[in-house]
């Protein structure tokens, strides 16, 4: 699976139509906040560096407006927040510093 969100990343990097594209499918995206959310992917068998590439997709997609327009609209950037707010609560994790 990492080798696929690894390359879905490069993608979406480097590509604004790629990126307005991805932020538009919402399967893609509740996907990638599961792979990204360790609280759910690290009991699934995800890697972490897997949860780190989804996480790049999704901050990839806010670069560009029209991109970052559905990700706001279906809560997606909400869920990246409370995301990130968890792992910064864990004092003993150290999953936001890689």
């Amino acid at each position: 699976m990492h080798s696929s969100v690894s390359f879905l990343c490069r993608l979406v990097e480097y590509d604004s139509n790629t990126q307005e594209e991805v932020s538009k499918m919402s399967q893609l995206i509740d996907k990638l906040l599961f792979i990204t959310d360790r609280c759910q992917s690290e009991p699934a068998g995800y890697a972490l560096c897997s949860s780190q590439d989804a996480s790049n997709n999704l901050l990839c997609c806010t670069w560009n407006v029209k991109s970052a327009q559905p990700l706001v609209a279906c809560g997606a950037l909400k869920k990246m927040l409370n995301i990130t707010q968890k792992l910064l609560i864990d004092k003993d994790s150290d999953v936001i510093v890689r």
